[in-house]
C-alpha cells in the first residue's frame, strides 16, 4: 500500500472512530428532553460542555503541541455532522470552529497563547467576520492607529456564541480600505456585547458593539485571506451541521410514514409520498457530498471558495426543504410543540442565512466563473 493510500484509509477510520463516539455520546448526553431544558434555560449546559471538551472536539483542529489532535476539516465535520443530527446546543461554531480556525491560520504568540487554553476548555475564542446583518464583506467596523495602539470602532452581528466568549476575532477596515483580522478580548473597555434572539433556540448569537477599543498592534494577527477563510470556515461548517440535521429528520419521517397507518395502509405506502421521500434523499446524498469534498478540499490552492459556495447553498437549501418536508409528512403532529420536527426546521431556516445565504454563494460561483 502506498503512503497516500495507507494516509487516506487512516483518515476514513478516525472518521469512523469520531462519528461512532459523538453519535453514541450525544445519544446518551443531548437527548431532546436535555436540548429543549438548556435551549430554555432550565437547564445549565455547562456539564455537557466540560463533557465535550474532555472528549477533545475543541481541539480537532489543533496541533498535539498545543494539545490538540492535529486532525483537519473533515474530521471536524463529522463532530459537526452529528452534532446537527442531535440539535446540540454547544458552542461548538465558535469554540472549535472559528477561533481556533482563525488562530491556527494567523499562528505566532496568538496561536501559542489561545490554543492551549481553547483545547484545555479555558476559553472560547469566536470570530465576527461581517458587519451589522452578518452578511460576510460587509464589514462595518473600522481600525486605525492612535498613540501607538489600534483602535477599533463599530458593529458586528449574528456573532456565533460571542455571549461565551473570552475573546473575538474582529474583521473591521483600515483608513486605506484594507482588510484586517484583529484579535479583541471581550472583557477590554468599549466591548458591548448583546444577545440577538433568533427562531432557533439551539443556538446562541449576539450583536457586537466597539467603541474606541484599544489593543496593541501585536493583536493584528491577519488580514483579508484570514477573514475570507474565516468565514468559509463557518460556512462550511453550518453546511455540516445541516446534512446532520437532514439526515436525521429524514429517518424520522421515514419512520413516521412506516408506522402511522391512513385508509388502513401505511403512510410509506403511497407513491406521492414515496416520490417525496425519494427526493428528500436525492437532496440530502447530494449536500454530503458537497460537504465531503469542501471539507477535503479546503487548503487546497485555488479550489476553497468554490467547493464552500456549493457545499453552503447546496447543503443548507437542502436542509430547509427536507425539514419543510417532514414537518408537512407528519401532518398535525408535525405541527405541535411537543414534537422535534420544528426545532430542526428552526435550526435548518437560520443555518440558510448564516454565513451567506444560497444567493451569496451563487454570486460568488458567478464572480469565479465569469472572471
Amino acid at each position: 500500500m502506498s503512503d497516500a493510500a495507507a494516509t487516506a484509509t487512516e483518515g476514513r477510520e478516525l472518521r469512523a472512530a469520531l462519528r461512532e463516539t459523538a453519535r453514541s455520546f450525544l445519544a446518551d448526553r443531548c437527548r431532546p428532553d436535555v436540548v429543549r431544558a438548556i435551549a430554555a434555560g432550565d437547564r445549565d449546559g455547562d456539564a455537557l460542555w466540560r463533557e465535550v471538551v474532555e472528549l477533545g472536539w475543541t481541539g480537532v483542529q489543533a496541533p498535539e503541541e498545543h494539545g490538540g489532535l492535529g486532525a483537519g476539516l473533515p474530521e471536524l465535520a463529522v463532530l459537526l455532522e452529528e452534532c446537527g443530527r442531535a440539535l446540540a446546543p454547544l458552542p461548538m461554531l465558535g469554540a472549535a470552529v472559528l477561533g481556533p480556525g482563525a488562530l491556527l491560520d494567523a499562528g505566532g504568540p496568538a496561536a501559542a497563547e489561545w490554543l492551549p487554553r481553547i483545547v484545555a476548555g479555558q476559553a472560547i475564542v469566536t470570530a465576527a467576520m461581517a458587519g451589522a446583518d452578518g452578511v460576510p464583506g460587509r464589514l462595518d467596523t473600522r481600525v486605525g492607529a492612535e498613540g501607538g495602539r489600534l483602535v477599533l470602532d463599530g458593529v458586528a452581528g449574528f456573532v456565533a456564541d460571542l455571549p461565551a466568549a473570552d475573546a473575538v476575532i474582529v474583521a473591521a477596515r483600515g483608513g486605506r480600505g484594507e482588510v484586517a483580522a484583529v484579535l479583541v478580548e471581550t472583557g477590554a473597555a468599549g466591548v458591548a456585547i448583546e444577545d440577538q434572539p433568533v427562531h432557533d433556540c439551539t443556538r446562541r448569537l449576539a450583536r457586537l458593539t466597539l467603541r474606541g477599543v484599544e489593543v496593541a498592534p501585536a493583536a493584528r494577527i491577519g488580514g483579508a485571506e484570514l477573514v475570507e477563510r474565516a468565514a468559509d470556515r463557518g460556512a462550511l461548517a453550518v453546511a455540516a451541521d445541516g446534512v446532520g440535521g437532514a439526515g436525521r429528520v429524514l429517518e424520522i419521517t421515514l419512520e413516521h410514514l412506516r408506522t402511522r397507518e391512513q385508509f388502513g395502509r401505511p403512510l410509506g405506502s403511497f407513491q406521492a409520498l414515496k416520490h417525496r421521500c425519494a427526493d428528500m434523499f436525492l437532496r440530502l446524498t447530494g449536500a454530503r457530498a458537497a460537504v465531503e469534498h469542501a471539507a477535503a478540499a479546503f487548503d487546497r490552492p485555488g479550489e476553497r471558495v468554490a467547493a464552500v459556495a456549493i457545499a453552503k447553498s447546496t447543503a443548507a437549501e437542502a436542509y430547509a426543504h427536507i425539514a419543510g418536508e417532514g414537518v408537512q409528512m407528519h401532518g398535525g403532529i408535525g405541527f405541535t410543540w411537543e414534537h422535534d420536527m420544528h426545532l430542526f426546521l428552526k435550526r435548518a431556516k437560520l443555518g440558510e442565512a448564516l454565513f451567506g445565504d444560497g444567493d451569496h454563494h451563487r454570486d460568488r460561483l458567478d464572480r469565479l466563473i465569469f472572471a
